[in-house]
């Protein structure tokens, strides 16, 4: 009963290991809606007008409201609808206008569209990069970073190619050059300048050194070109990972780190469990296996002594040979009489194991060990063997021409005893 109850709570705790998997798999997988953008991206001149959308999904069974908002200087160069009603299963496109109505600088704008449910927990951030540019551009740049680079760790460098080209054509020309990386929180990273010589073009690998301390997240490296009222810019977007999944997550919902911690965490339990009943079922069989070949063994050699006892009484070789083959007949009946019962009790050590009733299996595996395999029954073969000696010893009188009446009256009364 002990143990049953034992058994009873590892299923219980088993049970509360796959519902901790699963809530934990809820938390990291599900969301309330779904957008197609990972990133929005826009080069706008000064007096344009761009229109970017977006899909967002609802993939609910019950209607969601949404807000989208905005973050750091963004709001002046951005606009959208701030609320969103999505039936069940809907999707809907959101259109996105990017102007310059604040007159803002020419330079890199960085920051997010945050989706949030009415309670302001944050659901999606999409990522927003606008190159703004002035109304006519003379010299424009590009980054090349090889993909090795597009995820990086703290302290690593990030090299990139940088082009510059001289659109107008107007000879050698210098001009401003600044780097610039920096978060979405439009925290500057990295700063630097350096002044070029352009002729019809010009490239070069320039590489930046992270600090070691810096945070997990997503970054923005920019090349800002600048002669005279001409500004232009180029961005390269990437993600830095920490080497640690411990951090907790910076954003106002349930950290994603901490979730996803918890669902392998949950899996590595499961499996560990299941490796343990296992283990468990693998001792007991084990158990089984051992003791049965030490009945083997010791049968096997009882057989052979009493074999080797019975060639050295033949007083002749075809008496040994015929000793030698009724010894290989006992010995295969022996070897089938192990093997079927050893099946049988695996059969009856799983019904047991499936029950649950540990104590019962450890019962049945103490009897089974005093039951070993019964010398009697080797020994009432063997008195068999001497029967058939004796047959063959009258048959072999009665050619010589003795009286062999009596032998075979004595030998008919012993087959009626059954000796």
């Amino acid at each position: 009963m002990k143990f049953f109850n034992k058994h009873k709570k590892q299923k219980i705790f088993l049970f509360f290991v796959l519902f901790l998997g699963l809530f934990s798999f809820s938390l990291v997988f599900a969301q309330d809606v779904n957008v197609d953008s990972v990133l929005m991206k826009v080069s706008l001149k000064d007096g344009e007008e761009v229109m970017k959308n977006i899909v967002i999904t609802n993939p609910q069974a019950s209607s969601s409201e949404i807000k989208l908002k905005l973050n750091n200087e963004l709001s002046g160069l951005i606009f959208l609808k701030e609320e969103i009603v999505l039936g069940p299963k809907e999707k809907k496109t959101v259109n996105i206008f990017f102007k310059n109505e604040m007159n803002y600088p020419a330079k890199t704008y960085i920051g997010n569209i945050q989706i949030l449910t009415l309670d302001n927990i944050i659901i999606e951030e999409i990522p927003v990069i606008v190159e703004l540019e002035s109304k006519d551009v003379m010299f424009d740049s590009n980054i090349d970073v090889p993909s090795a680079f597009k995820t990086i760790y703290p302290g690593d460098k990030i090299t990139a190619d940088i082009s510059v080209f001289n659109l107008e054509k107007i000879g050698l020309t210098t001009v401003s050059v600044d780097y610039l990386i920096q978060d979405f929180d439009e925290n500057t990273i990295i700063s630097e300048s350096e002044n070029l010589a352009v002729g019809s073009f010009f490239t070069s690998s320039k590489s930046f050194e992270l600090p070691s301390n810096i945070k997990k997240g997503d970054y923005v490296l920019s090349v800002i070109v600048e002669y005279k009222n001409s500004i232009a810019s180029s961005t390269y977007y990437f993600t830095i990972k920490e080497l640690s999944v411990f951090e907790p997550s910076q954003r106002g919902s349930f950290p994603i780190d901490i979730s996803a911690i918890i669902f392998i965490t949950a899996i590595f339990l499961i499996i560990l469990f299941t490796i343990y009943f296992n283990m468990q079922r693998d001792k007991l069989f084990l158990d089984l296996e051992k003791q049965h070949s030490r009945e083997i063994v010791s049968r096997m050699r009882f057989l052979e002594k009493v074999k080797n006892k019975e060639i050295k009484k033949a007083k002749s070789s075809i008496d040994k040979k015929r000793c030698e083959k009724r010894f290989e007949k006992l010995r295969k009946k022996a070897e089938k009489f192990f093997e079927t019962r050893n099946k049988n009790r695996k059969k009856e050590l799983e019904n047991l194991r499936r029950k649950g009733s540990r104590a019962e299996i450890l019962k049945k595996l103490k009897e089974w060990k005093k039951e070993g395999y019964s010398v009697s029954q080797l020994e009432s073969k063997l008195k068999k063997t001497n029967k058939i000696d004796i047959r063959d010893k009258i048959k072999q009188w009665k050619k010589k021409g003795y009286s062999v009446d009596l032998l075979e009256d004595d030998l008919k009364r012993l087959n009626e005893r059954n000796i």
